[in-house]
């Protein structure tokens, strides 16, 4: 029973980081979101002005718009790995999962405990995987990080609550 609690006090924590922070404005989410507005914006301004511009080039970018992100992995035993993505997806779990490179756990969705093959499991050494882009925690899960062209994420073994 205290097991029990335990890990439901360490999940609750860990979802209270994970989410505590999510009124905040991430820039990275921002900027990409801020981009199809600009777009938009412009379309407006541009059909207003009554321009020949065909609507079809002030639409947002099209499936097959690709971008190119750098995912990268420490392992618990320290070893990195790097992996070079070009995907038309939108967000970090959906090319990650297309790319085989994270597994959700099977007790909660949305909780990704499996990266590069490697489980981080709570229960036996308090072990989870942080994922950053750029350099920053995350403040959102990965399945709603936006993707951003040309930007590094990355996902580290980690062990506790720091």
């Amino acid at each position: 029973m205290k097991r029990f609690i335990s890990l439901l006090i360490a999940l609750t924590m860990l979802l209270g980081v994970l989410c505590g922070c999510a009124g905040k404005t991430d820039p990275v989410t921002t900027e990409a979101s801020a981009a199809p507005t600009e777009q938009t914006d412009a379309a407006t301004d541009a059909a207003t002005e009554e321009t020949a511009a065909p609507t079809e080039q002030t639409d947002a970018p099209t499936e097959d718009a690709q971008m190119h992100i750098t995912f990268r992995v420490t392992h618990d035993d320290g070893e990195v790995k790097e992996f070079e993505l070009t995907t038309s997806r939108t967000t970090l779990a959906e090319v990650l999962i297309d790319e085989n490179l994270v597994q959700e756990s099977a007790q909660s969705s949305g909780f990704y405990d499996t990266v590069d093959g490697e489980y981080a499991d709570w229960n036996v050494d308090e072990g989870w995987w942080c994922f950053s882009c750029n350099g920053e925690a995350l403040m959102v899960g990965i399945e709603e990080t936006e993707l951003v062209d040309g930007a590094v994420y990355e996902a580290v073994f980690t062990h506790g609550i720091n």
